[in-house]
């Protein structure tokens, strides 16, 4: 679908969410770049939440890996805002709020066709 065009998406309503539901499952995360205003986009670059990845449900669910993945989103699709620290690779235990995520290594994958 052509930037500009994309609707928000809908909100799953609270009955429909079940209680083993995973914030992966609903939302993306992503680093923005820059915003345009007048164009009504932002330039994102996507994590991938944790067991989305090579390490699965083993992964701790707060952590996020950042992709080489760069893409230009409509401002309408953009749920809100999560807070990610980034901690280097040598950072082994980080005390976060249950509600904040973080990163330490980027997640580099290749299409293969």
């Amino acid at each position: 679908m052509p930037i500009g065009q994309q609707n928000a998406p809908e909100w799953p309503h609270p009955n429909q969410i079940p209680a083993t539901a995973t914030i992966q499952e609903f939302f993306w995360f992503a680093k923005i770049i820059y915003i345009s205003g007048e164009h009504e986009t932002a330039h994102v670059q996507w994590f991938w939440h944790s067991s989305t990845t090579a390490v699965g449900e083993m992964a701790n669910p707060q952590e996020l890996f950042l992709a080489n993945v760069c893409d230009t989103i409509d401002l309408r699709v953009i749920a809100g805002k999560a807070v990610v620290h980034y901690h280097g690779p040598k950072v082994h235990q980080v005390n976060r709020h249950h509600d904040e995520f973080f990163y330490k290594y980027n997640y580099s994958f290749h299409w293969h066709f």
